[in-house]
C-alpha cells in the first residue's frame, strides 16, 4: 500500500495520469483520493486539499528537506517527470519548427539524454555548422556508452534517425540548402550515415545494415 499511495502522489505532483484502458472513472477517483490522503499525512496538502507550497517549493525550488524522506522522495521524482515532460516538448517543438533553441531548452532540462544531442547536432549540421555537430554526436556517444549495449544501440538509432529527417528537409529545401559547404555537408553526411550502419550492424547482425552502409560509403565518394 505504501508503494501504491507513493506512487500516486508522485503522478499527482507531476500532473500525469497514466489512462489505461481497464481503469473506470471510479478506479481514478479513488486513486486521487488515496494520493490526497498520502499527502495530508506527510503534510503536502492542507486541511482544505490545497497544496502545502512551502514545503512543496522548498524542495523543488532549494532543495530543503521537508523533514520528511518519503515525501522528499515524492517531490524529487514528480520532478523528474515534470522535467521530462517538459524536455520532450521542447524537443519535439524545436524539430517541428525548425527552431535550435528548442532543443538547446531540453538539454538543459536533460543534459544527460543523448538523443536531443543527435537532434541538435542533426540540426546543426545541415546548417553547414559540421564541427557543432559533430562535437554534439561525440557527446551523445560518450553519455550512451555509461549505460552499456542497449543504449549504444538506441544511440545510434537516434543519430540515423535525427541525420535522416534532417537529410529529406535539406533536400525539399527546407532546411536552407543553400550553405557554401553544400557538396562536403552531403558527403560528410553520407559518410556519417554509412559509419552508423555498420556500426549498428556489429549489435544487429543484419545484412540490411550492411547494404545500407555501403550504398552510403558509395554516395559519400563521388
Amino acid at each position: 500500500m505504501k508503494f501504491l499511495r507513493n506512487g500516486c502522489f508522485i503522478l499527482l505532483l507531476s500532473g500525469t495520469l497514466l489512462i489505461l484502458p481497464a481503469c473506470t472513472k471510479q478506479d481514478f477517483k479513488d486513486l486521487a483520493d488515496i494520493a490526497k490522503m498520502w499527502a495530508a499525512a506527510h503534510d503536502l496538502m492542507d486541511d482544505q486539499g490545497k497544496p502545502n507550497y512551502v514545503n512543496i517549493g522548498a524542495r523543488t525550488t532549494f532543495g530543503i528537506s521537508t523533514g520528511d524522506a518519503e515525501a522528499d522522495a515524492a517531490i524529487d521524482a514528480g520532478a523528474v517527470v515534470h522535467n521530462f515532460q517538459e524536455a520532450e516538448k521542447l524537443s519535439n517543438e524545436g524539430k517541428n519548427r525548425g527552431d535550435i533553441k528548442k532543443v538547446d531548452a531540453a538539454i538543459k532540462l536533460r543534459p544527460g539524454e543523448f538523443t536531443y544531442r543527435n537532434q541538435r547536432g542533426s540540426m546543426d549540421f545541415f546548417e553547414g555548422n559540421l564541427t557543432k555537430a559533430e562535437k554534439d554526436f561525440a557527446e551523445a556517444e560518450k553519455l550512451a556508452e555509461k549505460y552499456g549495449k542497449v543504449s549504444r544501440l538506441r544511440n545510434i538509432e537516434s543519430r540515423i534517425t535525427s541525420l535522416t529527417y534532417q537529410f529529406n528537409k535539406y533536400i525539399q529545401n527546407l532546411a536552407h540548402p543553400s550553405a557554401d559547404n553544400e557538396e562536403e555537408i552531403k558527403s560528410r553526411y553520407h559518410k556519417i550515415m554509412s559509419d552508423s550502419f555498420y556500426e549498428r550492424y556489429t549489435f544487429t547482425k543484419d545484412p540490411s545494415d550492411q547494404i545500407r552502409a555501403g550504398k552510403h560509403k558509395s554516395a559519400s565518394e563521388r
